[in-house]
């Protein structure tokens, strides 16, 4: 017993050893000069003026000249320094590529590193040597532990000469270090468990479902907001049945050493010696990640990882694991604004209005003004062009949008089971194009199907539809003012004309400000009846607007409340309060006459 698990410690430890050493190098620090700038570099000099050139980018490599033979004194010193951090690096390695021209014994170039910018160690020297380089030569250093995870490294080249004839050149500098962060914690743990029951995730299989109605990535290239599957087989090439095999998955981020979507368990079953399973996950890099949106970043730095772990099911019943995972990239566009969660009833009815929402999502890293998003119908017969303005979206913002438009409601869908018809979106920048993305030149245009059915016909009934609202008026005796609005809901233009019926009842007579009204397809406007109401007209009564086009005939009923006119003449005015001059006359009248009265008892007593 005591063997066999000394035997499993060793395979564990040898697996553990085996993956730490096959950690490739990762590129800290890359430049081959070919941008013409120092950008990051920092150049300094001996003295003020130097006699000859300094260090610069001719384009193609670095340059330093310092030294003029025609100078008093001819010799200069020109330093080409940048702090670069190795945080979260180790086993630092410098390469360079160096070319070395006319030295003689008292010229230099020199090379070296540091931790704080004070102290430097020289990785080459070459004063008191007469270096003359045909070509430029491969320089590499493997640095002590030291210069490793350290903020503030630095590299500092020298060059001292002492006539334009001679030079120092630089080109491909190059630092690499081994990351850290390229293996997750879950995924080391499980390789020191070890692999007894044979345990193999045979496949991690990719699919990119895209967005909701387009996909601009490829199966293992995904742009935010897409939806990936994911398949996974996990076969047992053991002897033995493992049994309760957890199988984990996550999406790790080797660049920054963190679980973009964090490991979790999938599914928990039973593998029988020579038998595989297969399971489908499926996820979107929307705001449900445990990263935050602006926080992904473009490259290939991305790794599905799958743990599978187990129990062998035999006498020892040992503890089994086995992890693998696909690299993948994620696509981070500077200029990309996309539609997304386009919300649409799937089925409608011609003469419907269909209201519409969608979310504008600026999927890029940079800021965004002026953004717009067009709407037309695929089909011109559905008359739809529509433009709505979103204004200016932060890197990685949302913005909703919602719009409603009119199904024409005699559409040729002649089919009983209904026709599809769609509308074309396409999201425009500031200058009125529409954005496109430079992963694969696609556009951001999405098209939206629905179904039309019910309600159709070309050439029948209802093509037009009239609403009315009462403007002012109501009681007897009064005007009353009705405002209709009539909507062609038809794929042409049409000549209607306007009129009311039935209303003779209550009313003397009708009046409308226009009586002939020509409507393009889907156009509005309103139309007003001025009804004279009788004097004895009271309670509730229905007329009709009726619009007429060829055989087209629409009457739209409308319900009117008339309020009686008051009977309680003159007087019930005077106490109603509606004049009160009137009612203060009066009232001293009655004053008058009982003065009058008083009086004229009075006199008569007297006599």
């Amino acid at each position: 017993m005591k063997t066999k698990q000394f035997g499993l410690f060793f395979v564990g430890v040898l697996a553990l050893v085996l993956v730490m050493s096959a950690v490739s190098a990762v590129t800290i620090l890359s430049d081959d000069f070919n941008d013409g700038n120092l950008n990051g570099w920092t150049v300094t000099n001996s003295s003020v003026t130097l006699p000859g050139t300094p260090w610069n980018n001719t384009g193609t490599f670095a340059e330093a000249k310092p030294g003029n033979g025609t100078a008093i004194p001819p010799n200069g010193t020109s330093t080409l320094q940048r702090t670069i951090s190795t945080s979260g690096f180790t086993s630092i390695t410098v390469k360079y590529d160096r070319q070395l021209v006319g030295f003689d014994a008292e010229e230099e170039f020199k090379a070296s590193w540091s931790l704080d910018g004070v102290t430097f160690t020289t990785l080459e020297e070459t004063l008191n040597s007469t270096p003359d380089d045909a070509a430029f030569v491969l320089k590499t250093f493997n640095l002590p532990t030291s210069a490793s995870n350290n903020a503030n490294f630095r590299l500092r080249f020298e060059c001292t000469s002492d006539a334009q004839a001679d030079f120092c050149r630089l080109d491909n500098i190059l630092l690499e270090g081994t990351s850290n962060l390229d293996i997750p914690p879950e995924v080391t743990t499980c390789t020191t468990t070890g692999n007894p029951g044979d345990l193999d995730v045979r496949k991690i299989n990719f699919q990119n479902n895209g967005m909701q109605y387009n996909t601009f990535g490829k199966d293992d290239e995904w742009f935010p907001l897409e939806e990936v599957e994911v398949e996974i087989e996990v076969e047992n090439n053991g002897n033995d049945d493992v049994d309760d095999v957890s199988i984990e998955w996550g999406l790790w981020n080797t660049k920054t050493g963190d679980w973009v979507i964090d490991i979790d368990e999938e599914d928990e079953l039973n593998i029988k010696d020579g038998d595989k399973e297969t399971l489908t996950v499926t996820f979107t890099l929307d705001n449900d990640l445990d990263v935050d949106l602006e926080d992904l970043d473009d490259g290939s730095h991305y790794r599905l990882y799958v743990v599978a772990t187990g129990t062998v099911d035999n006498q020892t019943s040992p503890d089994t694991c086995v992890s693998d995972f696909e690299t993948a990239s994620i696509i981070i566009e500077s200029d990309f604004v996309v539609l997304n969660n386009v919300e649409i009833p799937e089925v409608v009815q011609c003469g419907e209005t269909v209201q519409v929402s969608a979310d504008a999502w600026n999927i890029g890293d940079s800021d965004q003004d002026e953004v717009s998003v067009e709407v037309f119908g695929r089909e011109s017969v559905l008359g739809l062009t529509e433009t709505l303005e979103l204004g200016d979206m932060n890197a990685f913002d949302r913005q909703p949008l919602s719009f409603t438009f009119n199904v024409p409601r005699n559409l040729n869908v002649q089919d009983t089971a209904g026709k599809f018809y769609a509308l074309n979106f396409q999201v425009k920048d500031e200058d009125g194009d529409v954005y496109q993305n430079d992963f694969d030149d696609d556009d951001s245009e999405f098209v939206v199907p629905f179904k039309v059915e019910g309600n159709c016909g070309i050439g029948g009934t209802g093509a037009v539809t009239v609403s009315a609202s009462l403007v002012s008026g109501g009681a007897a005796g009064e005007d009353m003012v009705i405002k209709a609005t009539l909507t062609n809901n038809d794929v042409e233009t049409k000549t209607y004309k306007v009129g009311a019926a039935g209303f003779t009842e209550w009313a003397d007579s009708v009046s409308v400000d226009q009586s002939t009204v020509v409507l393009t397809a889907g156009q509005s406007r309103d139309v007003v009846f001025t009804m004279k109401v009788d004097e004895d007209a009271s309670g509730n009564y229905t007329f009709f607007i009726e619009a007429t086009s060829g055989s087209e005939v629409v009457r739209q009923p409308v319900s009117v409340n008339i309020e009686p006119k008051s009977r309680a003449g003159a007087f019930g005015n005077l106490l109603s309060g509606q004049n009160w001059t009137l009612w203060a006359i009066v009232l001293l009248n009655i004053i008058l006459v009982v003065v009058i009265i008083i009086v004229a008892v009075r006199v008569a007593r007297k006599k």
